[in-house]
């Protein structure tokens, strides 16, 4: 049973997962100003409907998936562990290229990051317990909250305090490396993605069925969530598009090496939530480029 599946990952290897999360998250708070924050004054209506879309209604319609659509109790760990992440740092590039409020986007990643120090525990530590099936895994693994939450802010508070304040103090290094973080950001995910499905290509194999369709289904209520919010408050047709991407784009790698850290006997949750990262990239690039084309 999927279940069951082994990960062939050692502790060296999940360590350096968590030093690419957290290098990740330096790199992607060089570019965070004290302007993104004072956006927020600026659109408080988006900001607040993207805030209430990415950390309300996503991990509450995302239990609701894992409890009426029939899945294996792991792959619904990894979902809800999906909708408690932050939001993933490619967001202000597929915004870029589906023409949509950037500057929301980035506020909306500026803000969020703090909020998910604390909204990430919660968010899963809660819905991970109203779930019958989850909460017996959860148990079963021992999970230890408080070292769930200082590895949240192992790879989240450190590097996002140090990379905001290397790049506003030394504006020459910050001016070299900006043209390259997106980029960076999206080699990161993709080197997670290949450690984590190296030597277990097999299992993709082999359990695929069990796991793909509901993680593709899965990402398509993600969408429809942020954009269907958007619509609700009548926001911008720009807003909308950032409001969508950004509820869409989640941080799996974080997500991964959680799982991988705290229960990496259930190997279920690590390969589902490494296809959820994967296909998140292809779907929400597919939805950029139709937006960015209209």
């Amino acid at each position: 049973m999927i279940d069951d599946v082994k990960i062939n990952l050692d502790a060296s290897v999940i360590l350096a997962l968590n030093l690419i999360i957290a290098f990740n998250m330096f790199i992607v708070s060089l570019s965070l100003r004290l302007q993104h924050f004072k956006q927020v004054a600026k659109t408080p209506k988006s900001v607040a409907v993207g805030l209430f879309s990415q950390f309300i209604l996503l991990p509450f319609f995302s239990f609701l998936f894992t409890l009426f659509v029939p899945m294996h109790p792991s792959v619904a760990l990894a979902l809800i562990m999906v909708a408690s992440c932050p939001g993933g740092n490619l967001s202000n590039v597929f915004t870029f290229l589906a023409k949509g409020n950037l500057a929301l986007s980035v506020s909306l990643t500026a803000v969020g990051f703090p909020i998910a120090m604390i909204a990430t525990p919660l968010n899963f530590g809660f819905y991970a317990s109203m779930h019958p099936e989850v909460s017996k895994l959860v148990a079963a693994v021992g999970l230890d909250p408080v070292k769930f939450i200082a590895a949240i802010f192992f790879n989240m508070l450190i590097p996002l305090v140090l990379g905001c304040y290397v790049g506003s103090t030394f504006t020459r290094f910050y001016n070299a490396v900006a043209p390259y973080t997106a980029r960076f950001a999206l080699i990161s995910i993709l080197t997670i993605v290949l450690i984590a499905i190296k030597d277990n290509l097999g299992i993709l194999e082999q359990f695929g069925n069990q796991y793909v369709g509901v993680a593709i289904a899965h990402n398509l209520v993600v969408l429809l969530v942020g954009y269907l919010t958007a619509r609700l408050f009548f926001l911008p047709t720009q807003d909308k598009r950032s409001i969508t991407i950004e509820t869409g784009i989640q941080n799996c790698p974080l997500g991964t090496v959680l799982i991988l850290t705290f229960m990496p006997t259930l190997g279920g949750a690590v390969i589902t939530i490494t296809f959820w990262g994967a296909w998140q990239i292809l779907s929400t690039w597919m939805l950029s480029s139709y937006w960015k084309n209209r």
